[in-house]
């Protein structure tokens, strides 16, 4: 009698066809994870903005409309273009000192007559380029999701807001659509 000592050719597709379905699982599940992460840094961002603005407000009865006027440091640098030029998600900014960057992101302060005091941050590459974090003093003083709806997004409608972070869909105000955060 032969001893056989590999494998046949039904046991190697098998095994196979288990690695394929635990990777067409196990994939999208660490992209999701990554970008709540990556997510997290745009949050924080943010919030630290908004104290420095609650904080500017109160020493000076209105809101900052650039950085250099916030007690803030952020690891953040200017864009290297001006904000009309380098700003790819069409953000409403006041002044080249309004917008700052980070590493795929932006964070504005906009002190238009319209949003007073309001602060967006945005991814400005990969999957959720043009999605982000927004907080607005006068109607919700929270932080909520934004999508954009001006062409820019690179991910499908919702995807980001209601998939990724699990918001409520709120108000679109300015081609941006708004979603209450959990």
């Amino acid at each position: 009698m032969q001893k056989s000592l590999g494998f046949t050719l039904i046991e190697l597709l098998v095994v196979v066809l288990v690695i394929g379905i635990l990777a067409a699982v196990a994939v999208p599940q660490y992209e999701k994870a990554v970008w709540k992460s990556r997510n997290t840094q745009l949050k924080t961002a943010v919030r630290s903005v908004v104290q420095a603005q609650k904080a500017y407000l109160m020493a000076n009865g209105t809101y900052a409309s650039s950085f250099g006027e916030l007690d803030i440091d952020l690891p953040l640098d200017a864009p290297a273009v001006s904000a009309g030029i380098g700003n790819t998600c069409q953000l409403i900014t006041t002044g080249p000192d309004s917008i700052r960057q980070g590493k795929d992101f932006y964070v504005v302060l906009n002190n238009s007559s319209a949003a007073s005091g309001s602060i967006s941050a945005v991814w400005t590459s990969g999957k959720f380029k043009c999605n982000g974090f927004g907080w607005t003093p006068h109607k919700e003083d929270k932080l909520v999701c934004i999508e954009s709806r001006n062409g820019t997004a690179t991910s499908k409608n919702d995807e980001f807001c209601q998939g990724l972070e699990q918001g409520t869909p709120g108000e679109l105000r300015a081609a941006w659509q708004r979603y209450e955060l959990p």
